[in-house]
């Protein structure tokens, strides 16, 4: 009796691990479905790009949804791409133009959050630092919230015509490649400091 159990045991095993296996195969060959691990949904062998002083890993193949992007992202280490100044934002355009890859992507700009300020007027906030987007770069007549659900910011809306992946506002719910961004603490009054003592001649 004590070896039937055994043998059963076994058996329950076996078919356990056989089922997680084809669970997970059918995860990583169903890139679609919503809530797929992140090592199914990114491209295979790309690698964080160096871009300024920044590491970005940009998306070429699959498209998400605004969360899923964001979600992705962070599983990665890293956060759903932001800017801290225009100059970040033009490093990064002119990156994608020259390297030919310019398309649509998600940044982690949201107005979730926090829909309306004092003056019932949409305020947008980069959702990865939780500061608002004050730089102007919104394309021509955005953010203009088309059809009453526009709640997450996509970069690259009429980049043909401008010539510069600027700004919009889309549905989280729309697909797009994304971009994430890995945090990377620069300390700039050091490295003005290690400049100035540079330029300073030794007796």
């Amino acid at each position: 009796m004590f070896s039937k159990y055994i043998r059963l045991a076994a058996v329950v095993g076996v078919l356990i691990s056989f089922l997680e296996a084809a669970d997970l195969s059918a995860k990583v060959t169903s890139p679609s479905t919503p809530g797929t691990p992140v090592t199914a949904i990114t491209s295979a062998g790309i690698e964080p790009e160096e871009i300024g002083v920044q590491d970005y890993y940009i998306e070429r193949a699959w498209m998400r949804n605004w969360f899923d992007a964001f979600q992705t992202c962070r599983a990665r280490g890293m956060h759903l791409m932001y800017f801290t100044s225009v100059k970040e934002w033009r490093e990064l355009d002119e990156y994608l133009w020259d390297h030919n890859i310019d398309d649509v992507y998600w940044t982690s700009g949201t107005t979730l959050a926090q829909n309306y300020n004092q003056n019932n007027s949409r305020k947008f906030y980069w959702f990865s630092n939780g500061k608002p987007i004050i730089h102007n770069l919104w394309a021509h007549g955005e953010p203009n919230n088309l059809d009453g659900n526009e709640n997450c910011v996509e970069m690259g809306y009429k980049r043909q015509s401008s010539s510069a992946h600027r700004l919009n506002d889309q549905s989280c719910y729309t697909k797009r490649r994304y971009i994430c961004r890995k945090y990377k603490y620069i300390d700039t009054a050091r490295t003005s400091n290690a400049k100035i003592r540079s330029r300073i001649k030794r007796p």
